[in-house]
């Protein structure tokens, strides 16, 4: 029996643009009551009261303050008041200094805050922070602009001194009735009719057949997301390409005559053709969203390009801040085996460990057991009974890492050990869990599912009820792609790169803070990562505000 017809039809019409709408006229009616003037809104067909508040640029509240019993459910013909807009002022912007000089009490951190900024820019742009900071020291810093005034209209026999320069504001977007978003992602269509139920032969040549269902659960998460914001009021005409490894047909799909058009481009899936559509897009100055791939080389000169998913690199930053942050009074100890495999890894963490102390202002040694040469004998000698033990290791091998978690676990009635690991190790099964807990084991990840989380069971229930079955890994992560990235083209229009570091959000599976970029030729990628560990049994999201 060959793939059921009816999934087959499913299939293909992912490949259909998904048109997705609501006419918006404004009203020409204006009435005036108890000195107040308003609009006289009829309520068309597909219209939610967010799309009407957006029409009118006012809010949602606003709307049902002068609508007595109104609520979120209105009706075609329903008639309603709309506030005028209160009259705007005017913004000006005012650049960042060009230099701060530290103060007493000043750190890094709180210096990159006052800024917005980030640690590793300060680091850039003052090489001789890596002899750490000192009070009375000048930093360099980069012009940014950002609101800090508004400039009212002049009152009667005032002077205007200087005319402002008009520029684009967060506050004030250029906003589209409808956003034309394309979904680049790999469906393997033609491998569908290829796939026989009944053979249950095993081989590569199979498992290739069935490798149609790998994203498919990223689309139908975006499906739901979108959804709920075309509820809200957010118009979108999506366009579904099914785009794997294969560049020559990436070329086709670029030459197409509405992907000049696009306001939004999400995917493709793999490095090398988000390489290839990043000319056509930075050209036609298109933003990109890299939902899943985890190589940062893609964001040099690359400025259109945004990765949701953070590279090892900005993961071990973040972990190594994680450490500082609520580690530093503790006995700190990095192992490894001195490894060829492990070096980059290491090497990466060890700079950021070194460049987030050193933004705290104070000296930390982090000493370093290399395992396979001194053994649990060498790690001792460097472990503290007087302090907690904070040990990372990253190492991956399953077999090294079984080993030694069971020698670990047998110094805790002597030694008070938090351990730090690999995301890897989640899945080794021979490890008893017992002793990830006895150990305080924490892990990283770009991505971790909270069961325990409201939302995220609310997420699962509508995903079975919709598509019957469960969710995976992709569906969650397709969810918070479209709902993040969908938001911000909403909120801000498609020129969102100077406002994307004001808006973070917080996920079913990660959350989305980006930062403002030193380098303008390079992109810019999501800086969360998830850090858990292992507690009653549960995995525990230890950065959750819960």
């Amino acid at each position: 029996m060959k793939y059921p017809t009816k999934i087959l039809i499913f299939f293909l019409m992912t490949m259909l643009s998904v048109n997705i709408y609501a006419q918006d006229t404004k009203s020409t009616k204006i009435e005036t009551e108890n000195g107040k003037k308003y609009y006289i809104h009829t309520v068309q067909k597909g219209q939610s009261l967010y799309s009407i508040a957006k029409l009118y640029s006012v809010e949602v509240d606003d709307i049902k303050n002068v609508n007595s019993g109104l609520n979120n459910e209105i009706k075609p013909k329903q008639i309603l008041k709309i506030p005028f807009k209160k009259e705007s002022s005017t913004t000006i912007v005012k650049d960042k200094p060009a230099t701060y000089l530290v103060v007493k009490g000043d750190n890094l951190n709180s210096i990159a805050k006052k800024f917005n900024t980030n640690v590793d820019e300060l680091m850039k742009l003052n090489p001789e922070l890596k002899d750490g900071l000192k009070a009375g020291q000048t930093l360099r810093l980069i012009a940014e602009k950002k609101i800090v005034e508004d400039v009212r209209k002049p009152q009667k026999d005032s002077v205007v001194v200087k005319e402002v320069e008009k520029v684009y504001s967060c506050g004030d977007p250029k906003l589209k009735e409808v956003y034309n978003v394309a979904l680049m992602i790999p469906l393997y269509l033609e491998d569908v009719s290829k796939i026989d139920v009944e053979n249950h032969s095993t081989g590569s040549k199979v498992n290739n057949l069935y490798r149609s269902f790998t994203f498919v659960q990223f689309y139908e998460g975006f499906l739901m997301a979108l959804d709920s914001l075309k509820k809200l009021g957010l118009s979108v005409k999506l366009f579904v390409y099914d785009v794997d490894e294969d560049t020559v047909l990436m070329q086709k799909i670029i030459k197409k005559p509405e992907m000049e058009k696009m306001d939004l481009i999400i995917g493709p899936f793999f490095t090398k053709n988000l390489s290839t559509i990043a000319k056509f897009a930075k050209k036609n100055q298109i933003s990109i969203i890299d939902p899943v791939t985890a190589d940062g080389e893609i964001l040099n000169g690359n400025p259109n390009i945004y990765k949701a998913t953070p590279s090892m690199a900005t993961q071990l930053g973040e972990v190594a801040e994680y450490i500082i942050a609520n580690h530093f009074d503790k006995n700190i100890i990095i192992v490894h085996n001195n490894k060829e495999n492990e070096k980059p890894i290491l090497n990466t963490f060890k700079t950021e460990f070194d460049a987030h102390l050193k933004a705290k202002g104070e000296l930390k040694e982090l000493k370093e057991c290399v395992f396979n040469v001194s053994g649990v004998g060498g790690l001792t000698k460097l472990m503290s009974k007087s302090k907690e033990n904070v040990i990372i290791t990253l190492t991956s091998g399953e077999v090294f890492v079984t080993n030694y978690v069971n020698k670990l676990n047998d110094l805790i009635k002597d030694y008070k050990i938090t351990l730090f690991g690999l995301p890897s190790w989640r899945s080794f099964e021979n490890i008893e869990i017992e002793y990830f807990q006895n150990l305080n084991l924490h892990l990283f990840s770009s991505s971790f599912i909270d069961y325990t989380n409201p939302r995220v069971n609310n997420f699962i229930l509508a995903y079975r009820e919709k598509y019957k079955t469960e969710p995976d890994k992709f569906a969650f992560i397709g969810y918070d792609v479209a709902s993040y990235f969908l938001n911000v083209l909403s909120k801000y229009g498609n020129n969102f790169e100077d406002c994307i570091s004001q808006y973070p959000y917080e996920g079913i599976q990660t959350n989305f803070v980006f930062k403002k970029s030193v380098d303008n030729s390079r992109g810019r990628e999501n800086t969360y990562v998830n850090i858990y560990k292992f507690q009653d049994f549960n995995l525990i999201n230890v950065k959750s505000k819960k």
